[in-house]
């Protein structure tokens, strides 16, 4: 079973980057996505939860709160 996890970078916008933050960053940017496992769905059970109370929602005769 893979480990699905979403990644960020985060950077402080209080202090000045240095060079090699800039270059990890420029990295990550351009090819970090291609070290990790490609999967159509990150959490297939909270996205079809969310499209199942959207289409309720949408539904005739349901009352919205």
């Amino acid at each position: 079973m893979p480990i699905r996890r979403q990644w960020f970078s985060v950077m402080r916008t209080d202090h000045v980057m240095s060079p090699a933050m800039a270059t990890f960053n420029d990295f990550l940017m351009r090819k970090g996505a291609t070290y990790l496992p490609l999967l159509g769905k990150l959490y297939p059970r909270a996205e079809a939860d969310e499209a199942a109370r959207t289409q309720q929602a949408r539904a005739p005769g349901t009352r919205r709160g």
